[in-house]
């Protein structure tokens, strides 16, 4: 069925034009070289991704549409996916093909042949099929999410497994409580006789939790001084005594500062300055220490000359107040 789908004015060299006729989808391209035009499905065969907003590349001479979605190159003259390998080779996949319809131009319109329903059921049913029929027939996975929406429960109900189930039975409401004198006996061990011989032989045996909560709760006596008790189990460390012998000393008003043997510190006195009159100095007098002869002058007869070392030794004889008045 020959179908005039375009005007040669609307395509311009390298560009493409989505149509729509006879319930498919159509993108018309013109080959950006020779100026050729091809009819394919508008909807690419991988994912429906819309080819007429994908870009015209030339793959070792191949002119290609190119996917947006997924850069899948469709060859505009075969249909075919055309991708390099690792080698760098050029190749082409069979099973992976967008529908191509012939095309017969003229010099005002562009043609195209379309299947008829019964050529179209002879036809071999290729991918791109299920993307590009408007009304007719809907994609099959739109199908099946349609009749999957159909088959949701309409309450609410957002669990992993059993979706589409009932929702489960409301829960039983709660039983009142009835205290802890409702607790069941704790049963002895076996081999131990009854609960009243062992509480018999052992007085202070709990016999169960019911007999544990009925019993009133201990209480221990506060300390009679709580600032003076501390515990006697651990002794304080030396520092800490300290501490606290220093603080009771200072709130008794007789704190000491120790001293390393004990005793307390004297607080040094002043010496006693004797006051001299202007005119009075006291000068202590030195002389020279004697020098007592060394053994072999002494033997000899002579008097031994003194060294250095004594020559500058001084000693004190005499002190005395010696008058500077020199009238």
């Amino acid at each position: 069925m020959l179908v005039r789908l375009a005007r040669q004015q609307e395509l311009g060299l390298g560009q493409k034009l989505e149509k729509e006729s006879h319930g498919r989808k159509l993108l018309l391209v013109r080959h950006p070289k020779s100026g050729t035009v091809s009819v394919m499905d508008a909807h690419c065969f991988h994912m429906g991704t819309p080819l007429v907003g994908g870009d015209i590349e030339d793959l070792d001479g191949h002119a290609c549409v190119v996917c947006p979605a997924h850069r899948y190159r469709i060859d505009i003259a075969t249909g075919h996916k055309v991708d390099t390998d690792l080698c760098g080779k050029t190749c082409s996949s069979e099973d992976q093909k967008q529908r191509l319809y012939s095309v017969h131009c003229d010099e005002e319109f562009i043609w195209v042949d379309l299947p008829t329903d019964q050529n179209h059921n002879n036809l071999a049913p290729l991918p791109s099929d299920y993307y590009n029929q408007v009304a007719q027939q809907q994609p099959i996975f739109h199908q099946q999410m349609q009749q999957g929406i159909k088959e949701m429960p309409s309450h609410g109900n957002y669990g992993l497994f059993g979706a589409a189930s009932d929702m489960a039975p409301p829960p039983s409401p709660l039983q009142p409580y009835a205290g802890v004198t409702a607790w069941p006996v704790v049963p002895p061990p076996s081999g131990l006789g009854t609960p009243s011989k062992m509480a018999a032989d052992d007085p202070q045996l709990i016999l169960s939790q019911q007999s544990m909560h009925s019993s009133p709760a201990p209480s221990a006596a506060p300390p009679a001084n709580l600032m003076n008790y501390f515990p006697s189990a651990k002794p304080d460390p030396p520092h800490v005594a300290r501490r606290k012998a220093a603080t009771a000393a200072i709130l008794a008003r007789s704190y000491r500062p120790p001293t390393a043997d004990n005793t307390p510190m004297q607080s040094p006195q002043k010496p006693v300055v004797q006051q001299q009159t202007p005119r009075q100095q006291v000068i202590a007098p030195v002389v020279s220490a004697p020098v007592a002869p060394a053994p072999a002058a002494a033997a000899a007869g002579g008097v031994r000359q003194a060294t250095l070392f004594e020559a500058w030794a001084r000693r004190p004889v005499s002190t005395g107040v010696e008058s500077m008045d020199t009238n």
